[in-house]
């Protein structure tokens, strides 16, 4: 992770610093593409991003030592590291360019290049390798991680050949719909919830919540004037149901 920073500053100097050679028109650039994002198709990829990875954060501080600050110091890192590449990926658009190859190249770093992609790649996709094996063995105790992990990096690759990285930005709001209510429920239920362990009626119920809000935000993805927009809105409507039934067990408890 060291040297792929080290790498990576050497690659935000040139540039940021203006360093590059052979630029692209502008103009050209954007008359060889599909439409545009908009402001708003923009702002709910960049939540749809970090949301992805609570999971995957959530497996490695599980088991620290202390959980406040590993958690706290993966958020902040997080948040550094995604601010770093929202600001190198707008210069390299600003080039003529959505191709992080192709910027590298036009900044002059050859083999350097091609280890900022390797290594990236690499540590990025372990984790997520890591994460689903755990994610495996939560669902089926007999699992092993390891082994779905190896399992999952395989059907990986062949959806990767298969040419799915067309519909990438299909996928990261597919992200979004499942893991946002997710989240919704689950702080609902661990900050709120007085039950140590749910029973079959909650874990219904808190399934019956993450469900809605997942259709919330296939419903209003789509639409272009939605105040708060999808992914708010799919928060908000799964936090309150859970919170409903949080207070009606709350309320059957006490009676």
């Amino acid at each position: 992770m060291v040297v792929l920073t080290i790498l990576l500053a050497i690659l935000s100097f040139k540039l940021l610093g203006g360093n590059i050679t052979n630029s692209l028109p502008i103009a050209s650039f954007a008359s060889t593409n599909s439409a545009p994002l908009s402001f708003w198709n923009i702002f709910e990829i960049s939540i749809a991003m970090p949301i992805s990875w609570l999971p995957v954060i959530s497996d490695y501080t599980k088991d620290v030592e202390n959980p406040v600050n590993g958690t706290m110091i993966s958020a902040v890192a997080y948040t550094i590291a995604s601010l770093w590449m929202y600001i190198l990926g707008m210069q390299i658009v600003g080039i003529g360019t959505t191709s992080i190859a192709q910027s590298i190249l036009m900044a002059g770093l050859g083999a350097t290049g091609v280890i900022i992609l390797v290594l990236s790649t690499v540590t990025s996709n372990f984790v997520a390798a890591n994460s689903a094996g755990e994610s495996a063995k939560a669902i089926v105790n007999r699992i092993n991680p390891r082994i779905a992990g190896v399992v999952v990096s395989i059907l990986s690759c062949v959806l990767a050949i298969s040419g799915i990285m067309d519909h990438y930005i299909g996928f990261l709001y597919l992200i979004a719909s499942v893991f946002a209510p997710m989240a919704a429920v689950l702080l609902v239920s661990f900050y709120l919830s007085k039950e140590e362990s749910g029973n079959a009626k909650t874990w219904y119920w808190n399934l019956f919540a993450w469900f809605a809000g997942f259709i919330v935000y296939q419903v209003t993805v789509g639409l272009d004037s939605i105040p708060l927009g999808p992914t708010l809105l799919a928060i908000i409507v799964s936090a309150v149901l859970a919170y409903i039934g949080v207070l009606v067990k709350n309320k059957s408890q006490a009676i």
